[in-house]
């Protein structure tokens, strides 16, 4: 049995190689790490943890699952009544949570809502 890489597999390889360093060099892959960790971390504390995609938040904040971040800052500061309007990461943790809050209620009257991951 012949164990070495063919050049094919090398190629394949170091493409793989390239693409996850520039993953995490942007980050992505960095998060998608610390992600991991803390579902770990929760779960193992018998916390439960809810996962929303973008396009609900966007949904449940602005209206539309097509808002722009600028819009989702805004209409944040509108239905919290801030007197300044959140930077962007701020305004994303807030809308989260609001959309967190809106499926909880939506459970209490029997509609579809959040799922546990």
């Amino acid at each position: 049995m012949d164990l070495r890489y063919t050049e094919e597999q090398r190629e394949f390889q170091q493409r793989v190689r390239q693409f996850l360093t520039q993953q995490w060099d942007s980050g992505w892959l960095r998060d998608s790490a610390k992600v991991s960790q803390f579902r770990l971390a929760a779960t193992e504390r018998g916390l439960p943890v809810f996962e929303y995609a973008p396009k609900r938040i966007k949904q449940a904040t602005v209206g539309t699952g097509g808002a722009k971040k600028n819009q989702v800052a805004f209409m944040t500061r509108a239905l919290l009544g801030l007197t300044e309007t959140p930077d962007p990461d701020s305004a994303d943790a807030l809308a989260i949570a609001l959309t967190h809050l809106r499926a909880q209620e939506s459970v209490k009257i029997g509609l579809p809502g959040m799922e546990e991951i």
